[in-house]
């Protein structure tokens, strides 16, 4: 109907267009023939303007001729031919007069022609005069030319302004003839082209409604057709369609949905939860009706994965379902009605049921796994603790002998080898669940690049390889993890020796860039290992840094969990960055890694007394309390500390600390962490409340870290975090922060200025001159930290050379290097 009306719109159109064009025309045709009217009367007029000027210039000659002729020969028919001349130009002027006078911009040239002709006629009867009175030579002299120049030049102009409006109305003749031709040729060819596009119209229209019919009776059939394939579509579906109208009509219900719901028949919304069964994820809870996913499409919501359970007659033991949908909408967005699609999720949510009984099975394993890790951690760093620190106490003693020192040397390494085993581990196990945390703290920088070298330096020379240090533009102190620091440093050193049998190991630290802000400053220092061992394939550098993958073959991972490239890669990412590797088999390897490290903030250089024996502190006596529950703990701390003159006491539980505590208000605290009757930390809470405790030193020093989080051990009033094994250095730095304590160390005898002959005495063993061919240059080149390397060297090298090297170790922390040049010189 649409289609019809918009047809019929059309034909009306193009006719009355066509009309209108051809009353355009004939209106157009009409004005022409008007204005051609008017221009041939303008074109009349100019001609005759022509005429008279032609005919006052012609009569104006005739009287000059005359006039002159009468004036030479003085005869009376001259004279009358002369007065009837006038005559004739006073006329011809008299019917110019009318034509010029009619034109705007002619009338002062009419005005002015009339004026010098009436002139001009009077010389002329002047001259006459003259001739009559006078004789033929006033006459003649008397008769100007000027007059008649002005009188043409006039006559001139007025008939080329009649000759320019000629033929411009001309002009206008033709253009306007030539308008009325095109346009009566332009309507006449627009009218046919209206009837022409008029005609195609009806003949379109005709082809178009022949058309539609028969796409018509295809598109029934497609329909049909395709109602067919949607019908064996939803059929065939395992996934429940429902569609319905706004009112909740159910207008389609495919075989699944009738089956998942037992059946669908026509009822009132607030009866579909209880009719069709559907609970809610309790499988208890009928579903609120507002809830339920197809009356909420008919709110215009869109559903996503709407989990439900349905139980009827027909399914009694019930079945899970997931429900999306979505509502229908025309073009306009009115609501029509709504669309749900249902899918059986039984198979799922039984296959997620055993799931999480699995994993709440291996969350119990885990935790069995994670006490186990704990209670065995615990149980061997107690023994670890009496090893290690008695080793210490032991090294300490001016009685123990050099074999016995070799010995309890032996012991110390295997004891922080076993250590190092139990770290890896526990470190694995706060890694998986991201436990592990960064403390940082401000540490002299060189000092603790110095103590991981030598550690690493000592394995290097008992497998007979170089190893060679080089720092470059390094900070003197920074703030950062030492501990992890230098965890992975020790990792990847020792890697590097272990895979090395022959050549050299190269430890490279060296500072990239600095930046500072206004709050702090970084350094980005690159800590690179380089080795000429065996080499890693191509295919085994990501592998080796997952836990308990090792590159070499058998026999060289006999030692090691596995574990330490995985952890320090862990530990790199933390201080965000990451370890990187490049490798060749039979060349050798290189790992490195860059982080952004802060300076230190308000760092006083200390002097160096690393390798001083402490024996004592300036100062009144000072008192610690010693709280740990196993006595092996508690008299390795006696041990290292009784000798050093602090006042002691101990106590084997929290509660019997704290009491002592209050007994004899001691100046720091040690104190384990779980113990029976009360545990360490609850012990520091308490004292902490107390105000003669409030600033009272307290380390914790448990026996297993995981069985306390250092930051819960510093919420608890902890001082600081110091885990056993009891290392006695540290042990002795802690001491030195809390209580501001300036130790005494062991002074050996003084020595004059060195020379060559004070070594001439046999009882220092100078090794060969190619052994000291090093020493000689970096001594040249002022490089002490080379010395003391090299001098350490020498005394691993061989145990006579050790007084030799001693005095090297003196001198270059001196800086005596002119002392050590001549030392060396008798030698080379």
């Amino acid at each position: 109907m649409t289609q019809s009306a918009s047809f019929l719109k059309t034909v009306a159109t193009s006719l009355g267009t066509a009309t209108f064009f051809a009353l355009a025309i004939s209106g157009v045709a009409f004005w022409s023939a008007n204005q051609t009217l008017e221009t041939n009367r303008q074109i009349a007029q100019h001609l005759e303007t022509l005429n008279r000027l032609e005919s006052l210039r012609s009569a104006l000659k005739d009287t000059e001729k005359m006039q002159r002729q009468y004036l030479l020969t003085g005869k009376e028919d001259a004279l009358i031919v002369f007065g009837l001349k006038m005559i004739d130009v006073d006329q011809q002027m008299r019917r110019l007069q009318p034509l010029l006078r009619n034109k705007d911009s002619e009338q002062a040239y009419a005005q002015k022609l009339e004026e010098l002709t009436i002139f001009r006629l009077k010389q002329l009867r002047q001259g006459i005069e003259l001739r009559q009175s006078r004789g033929i030579d006033a006459a003649i002299d008397h008769a100007p030319m000027r007059l008649l120049d002005e009188t043409t030049l006039l006559m001139q102009q007025i008939e080329a302004i009649e000759t320019v409006g000629l033929q411009q109305k001309q002009l206008a003749t033709i253009s306007t003839t030539s308008q009325a031709m095109v346009t009566f040729l332009v309507g006449i060819g627009l009218n046919l082209a209206i009837i022409l596009w008029t005609y195609y119209l009806i003949c379109k229209e005709t082809m178009k409604r022949n058309q539609a019919e028969t796409d018509l009776q295809q598109n029934n059939l497609t329909l049909q057709e395709q109602t067919n394939l949607m019908q064996l579509i939803l059929n065939s579906m395992s996934d429940g369609v429902i569609v319905s109208d706004d009112k909740g009509k159910f207008l389609i219900v495919n075989p699944a949905a009738e089956q998942m719901f037992g059946g669908i028949t026509e009822s009132q919304q607030s009866e579909w939860s209880e009719q069709y069964g559907l609970f809610q994820a309790d499988r208890v809870t009928l579903f609120p009706t507002q809830e339920i996913p197809l009356v909420r499409t008919l709110r215009g919501e869109q559903v996503q994965n709407v989990e439900m359970f349905t139980r009827h007659s027909k399914a009694p033991e019930g079945i899970w379902i997931t429900v999306s949908g979505t509502p229908l909408k025309d073009a306009s967005g009115t609501l029509k009605g709504g669309v749900v699609v249902c899918r059986d999720i039984t198979e799922r949510k039984s296959a997620e049921l055993k799931i999480l009984q699995a994993k709440e099975a291996a969350e119990v394993a885990n935790h069995a796994k994670s006490e186990f890790l704990a209670n065995m951690n615990h149980e061997l760093r107690t023994p670890l603790n009496g090893i290690l620190g008695y080793a210490q106490i032991l090294q300490r003693d001016p009685a123990t002998t050099s074999k016995q020192q070799k010995g309890l040397s032996v012991i110390h390494q295997c004891g922080s080898h076993l250590l190092t085993l139990i770290n890896d581990i526990l470190d694995l196990s706060k890694l998986e669940v991201q436990k592990m945390d960064l403390y940082p703290q401000d540490f002299h920088f060189a000092n603790f690049l110095t103590t991981t070298v030598e550690i690493c330096r000592i394995k290097a020379e008992q497998k007979g390889i170089a190893f060679r240090y080089h720092p470059a533009n390094l900070p003197t102190a920074v703030h950062a993890d030492d501990k992890r620091l230098r965890q992975v440093l020790l990792n990847l050193l020792s890697n590097a020796i272990k895979f090395t049998d022959f050549g050299s190991v190269k430890f490279t630290v060296e500072a990239i860039s600095n930046e500072e802000t206004a709050d702090t400053r970084s350094t980005r220092i690159r800590f690179l290992v380089e080795d000429t061992g065996i080499g890693i394939p191509t295919e085994k550098w990501q592998t080796i840094f997952l836990p308990f993958e090792q590159a070499g073959k058998r026999d060289r991972n006999s030692e090691g969990t596995g574990l330490g490239l995985a952890i320090s890669q862990q530990i790199v990412q933390m201080m965000g960055s990451s370890i990187q590797v490049n490798s060749t088999p039979g060349k050798g390897s290189k790992f490195w890694f860059e982080v952004d490290i802060l300076a230190a903030a308000d760092w006083l250089a200390q002097p160096a007394s690393s390798n001083l024996k402490v024996i004592g502190y300036q100062g009144e006596r000072r008192k610690i309390l010693v709280i740990d529950d196993r006595l092996e703990n508690r008299a390795v701390v006696m041990g290292m500390l009784a000798p050093l003159g602090f006042k002691l006491a101990q106590a084997d539980d929290g509660q019997t600390g704290l009491d002592l505590a209050l007994q004899m208000r001691p100046d720091l605290i040690i104190t384990d962490v779980m113990m029976s009757k009360m545990n360490g930390l609850e012990m520091t809470r308490r004292l902490r409340q107390l105000s003669d405790f409030a600033v009272t030193p307290i380390i914790a020093s448990p026996a297993s870290l995981s069985q306390v989080d250092i930051q819960e051990a510093l919420d608890a009033g902890c001082s600081s975090f110091f885990p056993k094994p009891l290392e006695f250095i540290g042990l002795l730095g802690e001491l030195q922060r809390h209580l501001e304590l300036q130790w005494i160390y062991e002074t050996a005898p003084q020595t004059e200025e060195v020379s060559a002959e004070d070594f001439s005495s046999p009882q220092l063993v100078v090794p060969s001159p190619q052994e000291l061919t090093t020493l000689y240059r970096a001594a040249q080149d002022g490089f002490m930290s080379d010395i003391h390397q090299e001098a350490n060297r020498l005394k691993q090298l061989n145990p006579q050379y050790a007084p030799f090297a001693n005095k090297l170790l003196e001198l270059s922390q001196k800086f005596d290097d002119e002392a050590i040049l001549n030392l060396l010189a008798p030698h080379i």
